[in-house]
């Protein structure tokens, strides 16, 4: 026969559980389209998906997030709030997290593929005199419109993709990318230009 004290734990145990879950369930699910800073027509928001400061999110018109996207937007004490802007028809893989703080911008008919990670912030070097994982200041990031970001590609704070870009899956993006250039590698580097007059890619010598 159990004890008093492990009837009693094991109550707490539960109840515990229980709250967790509902927390959980709670950040999950994405908030009603009133609660963001604007939300387009015929935009999809699919859960689970973690939403942090919606208010501060606007979503163009036909926006799709799939599921188990993570768009973590905070605010920082006495400075402006954090702006995080994507564009019409722009559709954001699972296992996406963007970070912001300060600004990201996402053109229109941008496709971000699956575990892709945007930050405008990087935690600097870990000290021991402070309990704290201090950031570091905040550098606009803007991806350009109709480009292709792919699965499993980083883009460092403080960087400019232009339109028509394609980022190679699993590149990482530190230095701006031109207008129609392909990047691929870690640092990514630029392979092609896309010729606007032919459409066609073309090696970079």
């Amino acid at each position: 026969m159990p004890s008093t004290r492990r009837l009693i734990s094991a109550a707490r145990n539960r109840q515990a559980g229980r709250r967790l879950l509902r927390q959980t369930t709670r950040a999950l699910t994405p908030p009603p389209a009133s609660a963001w800073a604007a939300y387009g027509a015929g935009t999809v928001v699919v859960p689970p998906a973690r939403i942090e400061t919606p208010e501060c999110i606007a979503l163009g018109a036909g926006v799709l997030l799939h599921e188990h996207a993570w768009l973590c937007v905070q605010r920082r004490s006495g400075e402006p709030p954090p702006s995080l802007r994507i564009g019409d028809r722009s559709s954001l893989n699972r296992f996406l997290k963007i970070v912001c703080l300060a600004s990201v911008v996402i053109g229109e008919d941008v496709l971000l593929g699956d575990r892709v990670y945007i930050s405008d912030v990087e935690h600097l070097p870990w000290s021991g005199n402070n309990p704290l994982h201090s950031l570091t200041e905040p550098k606009p990031v803007v991806i350009g419109d109709r480009v292709h970001v792919g699965i499993g590609v980083v883009v460092k704070p403080g960087v400019t993709v232009g339109d028509d870009a394609f980022l190679g899956a699993g590149a990482v993006i530190r230095e701006d990318v031109p207008a129609g250039g392909l990047v691929v590698g870690d640092p990514a580097r630029l392979v092609r230009l896309r010729n606007d007059a032919t459409g066609e890619w073309e090696r970079v010598r």
